[in-house]
């Protein structure tokens, strides 16, 4: 088997997308136990993907609020069971009487107690998206993003022609990771990077493609963990990252941090 051959054809993002069929699901799933190379793939596809779906994450309609309160309300009208008043009637029934009114009480404030902690989970859960969505918003700022453009590059995620680069972190800077997603039929090239160490004010990081074993210009970029587009790239056998001077140079002068391979 071609460990490389299975891995750009496609079906591990189709995984990890969950759009793969019972038989792909459990013949990835097999492999990946088997070959560690095709488990640390998976593993950076399903991180990748997961950081683009939590950075463009949208929060649902404010009537979303007001459907699932109605919902909870009309459900606890539902449930309220009438007690039948006591009346004149006979002594001979009241204590069962008295019994099945006190168990319907206790069903009622169960009820209310209920669906009054379901009112504040929902409560706590939309909260939640809200700071969420704060958090989008202020993270669109930061890049300059439109939520037309997040949403575009979201999309982006399911092209089959799109390429995962895992770049390294070298011997001086192990912790440091970078993940490219490049489109190889519109050049596309995007970047996440991860533990770059804080460049000082003159200084910027650098992305290269190494083409033909010489190094092209893809564009220069700040530390913030957040995807960012770069320059099109036409083809490229591997990718790296340099610390430049800031706006970059024509040739790398600075330091490499990271280095990854082109799997095609």
């Amino acid at each position: 088997m071609d460990i490389q051959e299975y891995i750009s054809s496609g079906i591990l993002e189709t995984y990890a997308m969950g759009q793969a069929t019972d038989a792909e699901a459990r013949e990835v799933e097999r492999l990946a136990e088997a070959h560690s190379e095709i488990r640390e793939e998976l593993e950076a596809i399903q991180i990748a993907f997961e950081t683009y779906a939590l950075e463009f994450q949208m929060t649902p309609p404010a009537s979303v609020k007001t459907k699932l309160l109605e919902t909870i309300f009309e459900e606890e009208e539902e449930d309220e069971t009438p007690v039948r008043s006591l009346g004149n009637e006979p002594s001979k029934g009241f204590p069962w009487a008295i019994a099945a009114s006190i168990t319907l009480l206790l069903v009622s404030v169960a009820c209310n107690f209920f669906f009054y902690q379901q009112w504040k989970n929902t409560e706590g859960r939309l909260a939640l998206l809200e700071e969420n969505n704060r958090e989008l918003a202020d993270n669109l700022k930061v890049t300059g993003q439109s939520l037309e453009g997040a949403q575009e590059r979201l999309a982006m995620l399911k092209d089959a022609n799109n390429v995962i680069v895992n770049l390294k972190g070298l011997e001086n800077s192990p912790n440091s990771t970078a993940v490219i997603l490049w489109n190889k039929e519109s050049k596309d090239v995007y970047l996440m990077a991860q533990n770059l160490p804080e460049p000082s004010a003159d200084q910027q990081y650098q992305l290269w493609a190494i083409v033909d074993g010489k190094p092209v210009d893809a564009g220069v970029f700040d530390t913030i963990e957040a995807v960012q587009q770069l320059k099109n790239i036409p083809q490229a056998q591997a990718f790296a990252i340099t610390l430049e001077t800031k706006g970059g140079n024509p040739s790398p002068q600075g330091t490499m941090y990271v280095l990854g391979n082109v799997n095609v």
